[in-house]
């Protein structure tokens, strides 16, 4: 058995705050420098709505960039999501945005995989595998 302070330890979640940085690039696109995940995203300003490209790991920093985003931009909704492959830095914070009226944008290779990654069901913890036989 693990030591109490390593249990009480593990069973502690710490919430991490991200401090995004928005560099504009162009006078519509913003470059979003995610720096605890070295990782970026990009947004692109139309005249009634945004687009978001690459969505990095992570619900809780996909919630915190949603917000940001809001404050940011408070007159224009977000409606689309490109995401360019299933790679976690790329597309990892997919399902954050599952229940928002956006549209996912990606490759006809990539169709398949995000539509049943969308609608499937996920849970945290462990389910009992069937046994198997070794030879």
């Amino acid at each position: 058995m693990a030591p109490k302070a390593f249990r009480d330890k593990l069973a502690t979640i710490e919430e991490i705050k991200e401090t995004f940085i928005f560099e504009t690039i162009a006078p519509n696109i913003d470059l979003i420098k995610i720096p605890i995940q070295n990782n970026k995203s990009l947004i692109v300003q139309f005249a009634d709505h945004l687009a978001l490209f690459e969505l990095p790991q992570g619900m809780e920093l996909q919630k915190q960039l949603m917000q940001e985003i809001k404050k940011r931009y408070p007159t224009k909704p977000l409606r689309y999501l490109f995401v360019t492959h299933h790679h976690p830095d790329h597309a990892g914070g997919l399902r954050a945005y599952s229940s928002l009226p956006v549209t996912l944008v990606t490759t006809q290779g990539n169709k398949d995989y995000f539509e049943k990654l969308l609608n499937t069901n996920h849970s945290l913890g462990t389910v009992d595998a069937p046994s198997q036989k070794l030879n």
